[in-house]
């Protein structure tokens, strides 16, 4: 398969999963993905698509690979963004040591090469490690960190995710009337991304939140 036909396959069977065909999206990845693959954009797609899945061993292949392919040496964004990637799949493990050392890195990678986007990245899964560990108080403070480098940058879909899960944290924390104003927030640009889901989730968080008020 040519480098064009095999990132048309990964493409098309993005387009796919994303549209609840997972089977087909399924057998197109295995297609993209067999043989010596080289190209960072199927293997990232590669990666989303497992990830999502639950199937992390397989993610993380995909990860590692990109790694060995970029130069794990190398400063760009895309090293750094597949650090960050790593520590998402390590999080989601439970290997947060591993999750924070992947996170640290991709940090580290971007600072380097002042690369403000990846380092909001790499800050917001840092911070899903604490808040993994029940460190609510250090997540939230690398949150707003990863959350001022995204609105300085106008990095909308970064500054969402910051928003929605700063939201659940001052919910944990019984801060209900922060919670609120935060999830509306991420609501908003989920609305302008065109994020759909993630716009229904988090106003359904508000609306359960107002609910229960008004029970009160």
């Amino acid at each position: 398969m040519d480098a064009q036909a095999r990132t048309s396959l990964a493409e098309a069977s993005a387009k796919a999963a994303a549209e609840g065909r997972t089977d087909e999206a399924r057998r197109g990845f295995a297609g993209a993905l067999a043989g010596d693959v080289r190209d960072i954009h199927v293997l990232f797609l590669g990666f989303q698509f497992h990830f999502r899945a639950g199937e992390y061993d397989q993610a993380q292949r995909l990860v590692e690979r990109r790694l060995d392919v970029l130069g794990r040496e190398t400063r760009s964004g895309d090293v750094a963004r597949a650090y960050a990637n790593l520590s998402l799949i390590h999080t989601f493990r439970g290997t947060l040591e591993d999750a924070e050392r992947a996170a640290e890195t991709a940090i580290r990678v971007a600072r380097e090469i002042g690369c403000e986007y990846e380092e909001s990245r790499g800050q917001h899964n840092l911070a899903m490690v604490y808040e993994k560990r029940g460190d609510l108080e250090r997540a939230e403070h690398i949150y707003r960190q990863a959350l001022v480098i995204a609105e300085r940058i106008g990095a909308d879909d970064l500054a969402a995710s910051k928003l929605a899960n700063l939201g659940d944290i001052a919910a944990m924390r019984g801060h209900t009337d922060e919670s609120r104003e935060l999830w509306s927030r991420a609501v908003v640009l989920f609305e302008l991304l065109g994020h759909g889901k993630n716009a229904r989730e988090f106003a359904e968080k508000v609306r359960v939140l107002d609910a229960g008020r008004k029970e009160n």
